[in-house]
């Protein structure tokens, strides 16, 4: 928990300014950026969600530069390469999305999203999740759980750290309090993203490209490969197997629910 103490500490100290909101800004496509000041509150919202998404992760490398407990933070967005590697039938393992985005692909099917990857101290793999609503909690909490034992299992890790960031303070819900209950789970709640956004102004978004940064901090997906490879299209397969074999052995509910050496990835 040392560097999850001390990312959530220092987070709540730092305050972003125009300079590192307007970089931000960077990750948005042009579209996005005319919405962030739209009048229509439906476009502004999901603008404003992507660029807090890109505040965090420019917060996050920011503070990288500060510490030895972050060691590197995963290119994301507008520091993804491009054009990415295209999607196809057979893909296992990590890729990025057309928009830079962090995938885990199963036989050419994204089957989990990773707002924010970084490397630790202590060369582990960790995650963040980033929200701006209190709504669907319940649904994040089985994601969250589902991603903890994928790349559990994929970077042969006994423990996943994990950073929640909200802009609504969800500190109260059960669901949250369960959640961070969990080994090397942590919650840091920013201000509201129209707080956050008080440092901008419509002509903010002009004049700020969508281009890579240099730094030594950023790697890409291809420094972090999964240590235990898979087949998706085989574990179907493989579960349909095991349950035949319960069934066929007269098994019942308690005999399906004990663990296996299927990998958790479907």
């Amino acid at each position: 928990m040392e560097m999850l103490n001390w990312l959530n500490a220092n987070f709540y100290r730092k305050k972003p300014d125009k300079t590192i909101a307007r970089r931000a800004i960077r990750h948005l496509k042009k579209l996005e950026k005319t919405q962030l000041f739209s009048p229509e509150l439906s476009q502004m919202r999901a603008a404003e969600g992507r660029w807090y998404e890109s505040l965090i992760y420019e917060m996050l490398l920011e503070l990288t530069e500060t510490t030895g407990k972050v060691k590197y933070v995963v290119r994301k967005g507008a520091d993804a390469p491009f054009p990415p590697i295209e999607i196809k039938l057979g893909q296992n393992g990590i890729f990025y999305s057309n928009r830079g985005d962090i995938n885990i692909r199963g036989n050419g099917q994204d089957i989990a999203e990773f707002d924010i990857v970084f490397v630790d101290y202590m060369d582990r793999i960790c995650f963040c999740e980033i929200v701006t609503s209190a709504s669907d909690l319940k649904d994040m909490e089985a994601e969250v759980h589902y991603k903890k034992k994928l790349l559990s299992y994929l970077y042969a890790q006994a423990v996943v750290p994990f950073v929640l960031f909200s802009s609504v303070d969800i500190s109260r819900s059960s669901i949250m309090k369960r959640l961070m209950r969990e080994t090397e789970s942590t919650l840091i709640v920013t201000p509201t993203c129209e707080e956050l956004k008080n440092v901008l102004h419509r002509d903010s978004i002009r004049g700020v490209p969508r281009k890579p940064v240099d730094n030594s901090r950023l790697i890409g997906i291809e420094k972090i490969p999964i240590k235990r490879p898979f087949d998706y299209k085989m574990l179907p397969d493989m579960k349909r197997d095991r349950t035949l074999e319960i069934m066929m052995n007269g098994g019942g509910k308690e005999e399906m629910a004990r663990p296996d050496e299927i990998p958790p990835v479907s």
